[in-house]
């Protein structure tokens, strides 16, 4: 029994270069969400969380991820989270400063390292802008904060 030798025609052309097309879209997604390319940089930046009732501190951990409050994109991993009383400064009678500790609370520092592309405003992670000074809403796992930026770096790799 002869076979017939199927021949090569147009609609063979456009369903291999809807695959290549589909394909390296598909390979751009990835690595542009993975935040590779020579636009990203790696940072480390540290957050204060200011009066916080000391017994959450320990809910933060390191390796947890770090996302906006509003469930948006992470926004880093936490690397290190520290921990210092919370003090009030008043004055005493003479007029001078003073400072006391405010008893149950604590200031936390959360450290985060994440890839971001640089602005001209400083970074970006995820649509969120990370810069000194700059207050953010943050959810980890176990905790939900109000922090301020107090300090942002770029990590050599």
């Amino acid at each position: 029994m002869k076979t017939k030798k199927r021949s090569f025609n147009i609609i063979d052309a456009v369903m291999i270069v809807a695959v290549v097309a589909l394909t390296a879209a598909l390979v751009y997604g990835i690595v542009s969400g993975l935040g590779v390319g020579n636009d990203y940089v790696r940072i480390k930046y540290v957050l204060e969380v200011g009066e916080i009732r000391s017994e959450f501190c320990q809910k933060a951990a390191e390796g947890d991820a770090v996302r906006s409050a509003d469930g948006g994109e992470q926004i880093g991993k936490v690397s290190a989270v520290s921990s210092v009383p919370a003090q009030y400064t008043g004055t005493d009678s003479s007029g001078a400063p003073v400072l006391s500790d405010i008893d149950g609370y604590s200031t936390l520092y959360v450290t985060v390292e994440a890839r971001a592309k640089q602005v001209s405003t400083g970074y970006t992670v995820g649509g969120t802008l990370i810069n000194t000074g700059n207050s953010l809403d943050v959810r980890l796992p176990s905790l939900c904060f109000e922090a301020k930026c107090i300090s942002v770096e770029v990590i050599k790799d």
